[in-house]
């Protein structure tokens, strides 16, 4: 509930519960209103990462296109391996800086978007952010905590 609560106040929402003894609990997510809608289907036959790094092309060889997710919850990183590999990417996994750094060397040109945990064990989302940027510059990536008071601190 603490993940999803946080989820929700980073978008400007909330939680609302309600319980009655014997019956239940109700839950509901309340999120800012939406006016306009994606033209594109959520599961395209090729999906390919639009952003203005060089990165942001299809590959020119009929490989699918990886996503390394770092993340050291390992449920919440399995959760997240399933998810992306049923939109049809290719995915590589760590669970701290030190794997994270070693798979983009091994993988490379092979990753061509990262989530990131911005929490990670020994080293800062910042600081890992830099090292990254330093060894695979203009690589997309996309934050991503749990823990919605993390995302005031990623440079610390």
């Amino acid at each position: 509930m603490a993940a999803a609560l946080g989820i929700a106040r980073g978008q400007r929402g909330a939680i609302t519960v309600s319980s009655k003894f014997g019956f239940g609990s109700t839950f509901r997510v309340l999120l800012p209103l939406v006016r306009s809608v994606a033209k594109t289907p959520a599961r395209p036959d090729r999906p390919f990462v639009a952003s203005d790094s060089t990165h942001s092309t299809p590959p020119a060889d009929d490989r699918q296109l990886g996503v390394l997710v770092v993340e050291d919850d390992e449920e919440v990183r399995n959760l997240t391996e399933m998810m992306v590999k049923r939109c049809g990417f290719a995915v590589y996994t760590a669970g701290d800086g030190k794997t994270c750094l070693e798979t983009l060397a091994r993988r490379k040109g092979e990753v061509d978007v990262m989530l990131l945990d911005v929490d990670l064990p020994g080293v800062s989302g910042g600081d890992l952010f830099r090292k990254i940027q330093l060894s695979n510059p203009g690589i997309p990536i996309v934050w991503r905590s749990s823990w919605w008071r993390t995302t005031r601190t990623i440079w610390s």
